[in-house]
């Protein structure tokens, strides 16, 4: 199966919407800041995230997708 590199469409109406990805820092990653430890390396692998936003010219609402990938086996 194929994953797709961005959302296309609009969570709200539907309508075909162009996403760009976001700056986004995972709460994992600010936690291990804030005790100025590093994450294990099991939490860095699966619970990598990516992050997207688009201004729908549908609903006029602004959408903010964060996409999890499962681990590969």
């Amino acid at each position: 199966m194929d994953e797709i590199a961005t959302p296309g469409f609009c969570p709200w109406c539907g309508t075909p919407s162009i996403y760009r990805e976001e700056p986004h820092t995972p709460l994992w990653s600010r936690l291990a800041d804030e005790h100025h430890t590093e994450a294990p390396e099991v939490i860095k692998e699966n619970l990598h995230t990516e992050a997207f936003a688009t201004g729908c010219p549908g609903c006029r609402r602004v959408s903010h997708v964060i996409g999890h990938h499962p681990p590969r086996s």
